[in-house]
This record gives structure tokens, sequence and C-alpha cells, in this order.
């Protein structure tokens, strides 16, 4: 017998979670043996996952065995988080169990009832098939715990049965999920829309995102920002340093021009990204045919142009303001004074390896190219770097290849990032990416020859790096000054509720505060004179809805019944909770100082009163 996944019903907010959740059962087979350290340490260093204390219902904790299958299962679903994540699915909630008991299916079988995150427009197909995949890892972590402690035969079926067909089933890109985390880490709510576009924000502060692009990009500029021989001609129109280049139609047509440039020649696609198809520092008309062949196979337009002198620095702006700025170093392994390039790069793919292959950088080479590049640097595979020599494994950094970015935020000079910001003000970008040619990024540009080599629309956000992960905090800080929320209040009690909010409605529109009521007959406007909606949206459905609302800056729910609020909270906090009694009497509760139970807890109350 299987493990079973069985979705049982959608559930809204509910104990202090930050994401709509949904109500699951799994019924799972676990052994006695469990050594709970030795798993936390394969998964934090095969799938980067830190596992959380267990969240649960207080009679789980009423046993000691349990309590351990109840830890045991919880790891289970943060796994299934990260193998989500890994495939652009934002599930960053803790599960919280709330009931486990034995199974009628046999012997060391328990059926578990657990609250997990819910993903709007993601198949439940996918959802499902995380959380079976992720409980068979667990139990053979277990088993090659007792038998050899190595789990690395688990990873290539993990890709080829999980990660590889469900990637291509799920929209979004690199970018998706770190500015997601870093979202619901600062209590940014956030909504997929489908297709990979997210809503972050409510009401007047919500901005729809599609990777690291947000809704304030202009078209035409990221349609221009897409082909390298537009972007350089609209560069150079406005003054701002870019490399001349040409189109090429053949081998010869690029051999014709070439006589007429000086070696070293870039050629590149006009139209690709990650590197791809670019070979630079081209120093003869051999290298030159080989790299046009090369580029022929990711384009049809292939540029030319001249060798830019210094290393590509990757200046990242928002807004008018720098989020950071890397130097592009190439792939490289760190000599040691021990061990010859040769091993260096053997041990180096050694560590790589033991991470599972969705999370695994590229490998470290050691093709021709390798060999050519180190025998430029006086050295040969053989050699034995002194300790912490850099030894270049390319000539230049890529996303194809890898490489070693290294932050320079705090060295670079104002004028660099003022031209960065201007290359985005000219393409009308409000996030890009600029990659500066320069031998020194502390040294104005205007003073040593720098020049912008490319554009970068939607550029990638990672979270690998420290540096990444305060850019990305940095911009959603700076994009959702008060965590893209407006004031909620929820409305409880007896008498007549729904008159209550209107009324409050009104007094909020004299105040110049658009406002909107949310009730089980309709959404009302800010009038408060008629339902925008129909009834077909329960509770949670319709706030939602309304939330998506550019123009509303305030909203009151107003809850006719203590049922309404069993599955939980139609948002994750409120500001305002009002209790009215038959009089009209009203009792005000801080929202944001109240816990879900203690909600329910006066909820109970007041429709009892």
């Amino acid at each position: 017998m299987q493990d079973q996944f069985q979705f049982i019903r959608q559930h809204a907010y509910s104990n202090n979670q930050r994401q709509l959740g949904m109500l699951v059962g799994l019924n799972v087979q676990v052994c006695d043996v469990l050594d709970l350290e030795k798993i936390d340490w394969h998964l934090l260093h095969s799938f980067e996952l830190k596992p959380q204390p267990l969240r649960c219902g207080a009679h789980v904790r009423q046993t000691a065995r349990i309590y351990a299958i109840a830890e045991l299962i919880s790891k289970a679903c943060q796994l299934a988080h990260v193998l989500l994540q890994d495939v652009k699915v934002p599930s960053f909630e803790i599960p919280y169990v709330l009931d486990i008991k034995e199974s009628n299916s046999g012997p060391d079988w328990f059926y578990a009832e657990i609250l997990v995150p819910r993903v709007e427009r993601i198949s439940q197909r996918v959802i499902e098939l995380a959380y079976l995949n992720a409980l068979t890892l667990i139990r053979k972590i277990v088993q090659s715990i007792q038998r050899s402690g190595a789990i690395t035969h688990l990873f290539e079926p993990l890709q080829r049965e999980f990660v590889l067909p469900v990637q291509r089933q799920v929209p979004g890109a690199k970018s998706t999920i770190p500015i997601l985390e870093c979202a619901f880490q600062q209590e940014i709510p956030f909504r997929h829309l489908g297709n990979g576009l997210y809503q972050l924000g409510w009401g007047k502060y919500a901005t729809l995102f599609d990777r690291s692009a947000n809704q304030d990009d202009s078209l035409i500029g990221a349609n221009v920002s897409n082909y390298k021989h537009l972007t350089t001609r609209l560069l150079r129109s406005a003054g701002l340093p870019a490399p001349d280049n040409y189109l090429l139609h053949s081998v010869q047509h690029a051999q014709e021009l070439a006589q007429k440039m000086t070696f070293p020649l870039v050629i590149k696609p006009a139209d690709r990204d990650r590197g791809e198809g670019v070979t630079a520092n081209l120093k003869d008309m051999a290298e030159l045919k080989l790299a046009y062949e090369k580029a022929a196979e990711f384009s049809k337009l292939i540029l030319l142009e001249q060798h830019l002198p210094g290393v590509c620095h990757r200046i990242t702006v928002l807004n008018g303001e720098l989020l950071f700025a890397v130097k592009r170093r190439p792939r490289a392994v760190v000599g040691d004074g021990i061990h010859t390039i040769i091993e260096l790069i053997a041990l180096a793919n050694e560590d790589l390896n033991r991470k599972v292959i969705q999370k695994r950088l590229p490998p470290y080479p050691f093709d021709e190219i390798a060999k050519a590049c180190i025998q430029a640097q006086g050295l040969t595979m053989n050699s034995v770097p002194r300790d912490g020599q850099r030894v270049a494994l390319r000539m230049v950094q890529s996303s194809e290849w890898g490489g070693e970015p290294e932050p320079v935020t705090e060295l670079i000079h104002p004028a660099n990032v003022q031209l960065a910001v201007r290359a985005a003000q000219l393409f009308r970008l409000s996030l890009l990416g600029v990659d500066l040619m320069t031998e020194d990024i502390s040294v104005p540009w205007y003073e040593n020859g720098a020049a912008i080599n490319e554009l970068n629309f939607a550029p990638v956000l990672g979270r690998t790096h420290a540096y990444q992960r305060a850019g990305v905090a940095r911009y959603l800080a700076l994009s959702f000054p008060t965590k893209g929320r407006i004031p909620v209040e929820l409305i409880i009690g007896k008498g007549d509720l729904l008159s209550f909010a209107k009324k409050r409605v009104v007094e909020l529109r004299l105040k110049g505060i658009n406002a909107m009521v949310s009730a089980p007959h309709g959404l009302f406007n800010r009038d408060g004179n008629f339902p925008i909606f129909s009834t077909n949206f329960n509770c949670v459905e319709q706030v939602q809805t309304i939330l998506m609302y550019p123009g509303l800056e305030h909203l009151l729910i107003v809850i006719l019944g203590a049922q309404d609020l069993e599955a939980g909270l139609p948002v994750d906090a409120f500001d305002l909770l009002i209790q009215l009694d038959n009089d009209g009497v009203q009792t005000e509760y801080s929202g944001k100082s109240l816990q879900f139970n203690e909600i329910q807890e006066i909820t109970r109350r007041a429709f009892a009163l």
C-alpha cells in the first residue's frame, strides 16, 4: 500500500498563518526507528531546508510516539514546500498538524490532518505530487541512514519523476520565488492571478508582478531592451556610452566588417540573454568564424561589436535607487597550496553533487575552453595554485557557465549609479539591470572609458547570496512602504450590522476615503447603496476579489454568524474588530493584538448574546 494524499477542503486564514490554507489528509506508514537529527542534516545539506519546530494542536502532544510521528510528517510537509518552491510554487507557511491518529490501513499506518498553504490557480495534482514525493523521500532517507548514510541515489529519480515534468506545468521564472518569499517574510500579502502573474498588496497599494517586472514597466522599453542592436542605438542616441555594433547576415559579412575593425571583437546573438551564444575577446578570423557558427545555433540575429576592456559589472536600479552592484567574475577554483587544478575542480564538483539536482549551480568545467583559459594564466591542469589563488575556468561570467558575483555596492561611484538610472529612465523601466564594462567601478564611467554592454529587463533577483536577499528586501520595502495593506475592519455581533457598516462607509467617504463593505448579501460600493457583486462568492472569495480593486482604501467585513469564521479569517490580519449588541452599543478590539483563537471566542460570545 502507498502513501495517500487527500484534499479535504479549502481553508481561510487560521492558526495565525499568513498564507491562505487548505486542509489535507495524509495516510502514511511510519517506522519506529526515527533519527530526526540525521534527517535534519540531510534536509539541510541536500535540500537547503532548515526544518522548523512542529506546529500542532494540543492533543497531538499527548503521547511521545504520536508527537515524534507528527514531527516526521511535519518535516515531510516542509520538504514538500521546498519541492514546490523548486518548481516555482510559493508555498512558505509552516504546516500545522491539526490531528494525527492510528490508521486502519495496517500496523505503523497513521492518518494526519494538516493545514498547509493553498496557492490559487495551481493544479491540485502538482500539490499532491509534491507531498507524495516528499513522504517517499523522507522514508528513503530514513532507510539510507540505517544502511549507508548516503542519499545521492535519490536525486536522479526525483529530477526525472517530479521536477522536470512539473516545471513545465507551472508558470513563473527564477525571480518569482525570491520575491514572493521576501513578501511573505515582510508580511506583504500576495495571490496568484494565473500564468505566473501575481498581485502583491491590497487595494490602492496592489501591484502586479511578472517575474521581477511590475506594472510600472513600459512595454515598449521592455521590447526594445530585448534586442541588443536597438538598445545600443537608443543609448548612443541619448548620449550614453555603448559600443557600436553591426547586424550580420553571413560569416563572410562578419569577416568583411572585421577587416575594418580592430581585434579583439565580440560576436553574440542580438536577442538572447544569459550569455547564450556569446563569444568575447576574439583575436583572429578563425575564432571569428567559430564564434559566428556558435551564435547561429541560438539566433538568426547576430551582432559583431568591439570587445570592451574591463570586467562586466551588473548595476541593478529601481526608480532612481541603487539596489545592488556586483562584479561578475568568471567561474574559478581557489587554490589551497596542496591540490592540482584538476583535483580542485573535482573536489568542487563533488561538493555540488551533494545537493539535489535542481539546486546545483552549473558544474565546474574542465573542457578545452577551460584548459585554454588556464593556459592563458600561465598554468596547466596539473599546476598546484598557491593558497587563496583564484584560477579562472572561463574568460567571462555568464548564466550558462556560472560565476562568482562579488558585491561592489559600497564601492560603486555615484556617477556610475546615475548612468544606470538614466538608462532606466530612457527605457521607461522601473527596475533594470545595467551591465557596465569597466576596469574600476569606483571610477566615473567618463574617466576610464567604461561603456554599457547590455540592459536587462526583469533582471533575475535570486536568494542564494546575501546581497541578493538584501536587494529583494529593499525592492519590496521601496515598493510597499506600508506592507501593501489598507485598513480592514471586522464587524460582528447583533442588530443591523449591514446598516452600521453602510453608515461607516459614508463617514469614511466624507473624510475622502474610498471604502467598501463586504457582506453576505453582496459587496457594496463606497456609497453603500447597492451590491456590485452577486452572492455567488463565499466570504473569503469576496474579500479577495474586492482587494484587487486599485482605488480601494478601506474595507469593512460584515460577519453574520460565528460559523462563518469556523474555517478561518478572510484575511490574515485586520486592524479593528467591532462588536455590536442589540442596542447598538459597540465594543472595539485591536485586531492586530488578537490571535485567531481569541477572535473565534469573541465571535462565539458575540453571536450567543
